[in-house]
């Protein structure tokens, strides 16, 4: 059906993994507990994370979850609102004065996801013919991705708990001093400078931060 289509499409990887007919009958047992309410079927899959979460059938791989919350949330991102992107020139042109209280904003096409999987590493291989037996062996970890679009492509990349916190920072609107003390919990002083120095290039290259208004 219809619905099973947008579905598989949404969550490839969940659905190689589980192979077709396993897909298809977890697929239809959600479609049974949420059928499509919304006039788009855009917004069929929002709670398939959650609800593999406790899902019996799908037991045996405890990491089906994170994986659906990763494709979800690239899903969203590639559906996100377009941002003109922060350039190193209007960067290099704010006032040393001007830096303490400056706001930068992230672009809305950016999002965080936490993991308890290595769910990057699983989403690698989930496509491969003997994905199943090569994640046998996969390990629970603490993990935090950002997921972001950049022009029409979707990326996500694991991010440290560094990254974690100054994005955390500028997703709740607080100014560049705000976030260099939030980072002096885990460095020194000085080492915090050099250290939003380099997120702010990564996110400029990365496309991430809109530009100042």
């Amino acid at each position: 059906s219809s619905d099973l289509d947008v579905l598989e499409g949404d969550f490839p990887r969940v659905a190689a993994l589980l192979g077709c007919d396993r897909f298809h009958a977890v697929m239809s047992e959600y479609l049974a507990r949420y059928p499509s309410t919304h006039p788009s079927l855009r917004y069929l899959g929002r709670f398939f994370p959650g609800f593999l979460k406790d899902c019996r059938e799908t037991i045996d791989l405890p990491f089906l979850s994170d994986l659906a919350a990763l494709e979800w949330a690239r899903v969203e991102v590639f559906d996100a609102m377009d941002a003109e992107p922060l350039q190193v020139e209007q960067l290099q042109s704010i006032a040393p004065d001007a830096w303490p209280t400056l706001k930068f904003h992230v672009i809305p096409a950016c999002q965080i996801i936490q993991s308890e999987w290595p769910v990057h590493e699983i989403w690698d291989v989930a496509v491969a013919g003997d994905a199943l037996s090569t994640l046998e062996d996969v390990q629970p970890e603490k993990i935090a991705l950002r997921v972001w679009r950049a022009g029409f492509s979707i990326y996500h990349t694991k991010i440290d708990v560094l990254e974690q916190t100054a994005l955390a920072c500028l997703f709740s609107d607080q100014p560049f001093a705000a976030v260099c003390a939030a980072l002096e919990s885990f460095v020194s002083t000085e080492e915090a400078a050099s250290v939003v120095g380099s997120l702010l290039l990564r996110w400029l290259e990365d496309g991430i931060l809109e530009k100042l208004s």
